[in-house]
């Protein structure tokens, strides 16, 4: 059986934990990335040590070597060759003929099939017939959260909330155009899904992030009680909704779209009028306002044919 290895989630866990705790065990780290201590030492040993580990840095050493070890292993072992291309002309995938072969990995052949060393087409032979190996950009770890402070997971949003019986507690994101040089805050109401979309005319750094935030809180006639943010930088600055405005922020878990549903589907919609890779800053917060008003007068099938505008409007204005 072709035997498993750490991959880049795994690294970036270890190098968070490290940066946590200096002194935690190998075996306290073995366990939270579900492989043995002497694994997860030898790892963090060959790519400088407890002080100096990096997951970005490893990973693209393990590529490298990855990359050798395929080429002499293919360019070596022709009864190995002619075995793997068999079972991936026959149909199977590079890891199920990792796990029949059991003398080779699946990224090995990944590089073999793509590298043209085993003589097979991509478009071909792999399910999702992508003739070229699309490379993932290596991300700093971010699940951590510690430029965020003490901030409130998710999993401490009240009930109520969860159930969406009262206005005024929202989610919120950004949007960015092209090469990440411009964007858009989105917000969505969780109880009646009412959109709001701000213009961010001085780019979208924390502070411009937190100040555009601030100033539409100030203009808008609803009540503003909860934020629901992802865990992205633009909102490091969250802690002055709290103190200035009384509003609590809860922040989803890293990598979990699906906790901020309603404004994942918000941006979708939005991305009609305003489409990915393309200059946002060019767009005026009229532009932003008539996209959003075509969106909260259209009729609902959720809310049986009531528009987000008319519940989030007719909706009482008591304060919890």
């Amino acid at each position: 059986m072709a035997c498993l290895r750490l991959g880049h989630q795994e690294r970036e866990t270890i190098m968070c934990l490290l940066v946590s705790d200096r002194d935690l065990s190998w075996s306290e780290i073995g366990r939270e990335v579900g492989f043995h201590r002497s694994t997860v030492q030898r790892e963090v040993t060959r790519n400088g040590g407890r002080g100096n580990y990096s997951a970005q840095r490893a990973h693209r050493r393990c590529r490298k070597q990855a990359s050798k070890r395929s080429k002499f292993r293919f360019d070596t072992d022709p009864n190995l060759t002619a075995e793997v291309r068999r079972l991936l002309i026959g149909g199977y995938s590079p890891y199920a003929v990792a796990q029949m072969t059991g003398k080779v990995s699946t990224e090995t052949i990944y590089q073999g099939i793509y590298s043209k060393r085993l003589g097979v087409d991509p478009s071909q032979i792999l399910r999702t017939r992508r003739p070229k190996r699309r490379h993932r950009h290596l991300r700093q770890p971010t699940s951590d959260g510690n430029y965020l402070g003490n901030f409130t997971p998710i999993a401490s949003r009240p009930q109520h909330i969860e159930q969406r019986d009262r206005v005024g507690h929202w989610e919120g994101d950004l949007i960015t155009g092209t090469k990440n040089q411009s964007a858009i805050i989105t917000l969505i109401e969780r109880r009646s899904r009412y959109q709001v979309a701000l213009e961010l005319s001085r780019g979208h750094s924390a502070d411009s992030t937190i100040t555009r935030i601030r100033q539409w809180i100030d203009s808008n006639p609803g009540p503003v009680r909860s934020i629901t943010w992802d865990r992205g930088a633009e909102l490091t600055r969250w802690t002055q909704l709290t103190e200035h405005h009384n509003i609590t922020v809860y922040f989803a878990d890293p990598k979990s779209p699906w906790q901020r549903a309603s404004i994942e589907n918000a941006n979708r919609q939005l991305r009609f009028w305003f489409p990915r890779r393309t200059d946002l800053s060019i767009y005026t917060q009229g532009d932003l306002d008539q996209a959003c008003h075509i969106l909260n007068t259209t009729p609902r099938r959720l809310h049986n044919g009531v528009t987000a505008n008319h519940i989030y409007h007719q909706h009482p204005r008591t304060k919890e």
